[in-house]
């Protein structure tokens, strides 16, 4: 019982340390800017402007409506803290829904391969994924959100 406690607890701490890393460095690397401005400014318009006034001819928007909600909640707390724009702060709250669905993705991967293979595997794998150059830097460098829509097609492919 101590082995898979402490196993756990290894495991625990990776996934903290992960989130941490992930947050430093989201708050000090502006990432691309082209969409970092554009995920703010969403954010920004579809809390004052509303969901039904969102999408318009004037105002260039390519996501699709589903994120919009996510850029509402963020658009709704950074107006509450009055976060300024391209901020530590901000950059961190527009990069968090990305970062949490990163470290969920790397529980989920623990937590199924604990089932499936033995000893230090997951660990290792929770691992590689957590800290692979290419889905650490999308998330919490550039800014991107591919990681809230793999976490999606993750539990999906888990539900079937």
């Amino acid at each position: 019982m101590k082995t898979n406690s402490h196993k756990n607890t290894c495991f625990y701490i990776i996934l903290l340390g992960a989130f941490l890393l992930r947050c430093i460095f989201a708050c000090t690397y502006k990432g691309f800017l082209t969409d970092t401005a554009c995920f703010s400014s969403w954010a920004s318009r579809v809390f004052s402007e509303g969901f039904a006034n969102f999408y318009s001819p004037d105002v260039f928007s390519d996501y699709p409506p589903g994120y919009m909600y996510i850029l509402y909640v963020l658009g709704a707390i950074s107006n509450g803290l009055e976060l300024e724009y391209l901020s530590a702060g901000s950059l961190l709250l527009l990069r968090l829904p990305a970062i949490l669905c990163d470290i969920a993705t790397g529980y989920i991967i623990y937590v199924v391969s604990k089932k499936h293979f033995p000893d230090h595997m997951p660990n290792l794998l929770a691992t590689i994924y957590l800290l692979n150059p290419a889905v650490f830097i999308n998330s919490s460098m550039w800014g991107q959100v591919d990681s809230v829509f793999t976490l999606t097609i993750v539990i999906i492919a888990l539900l079937l």
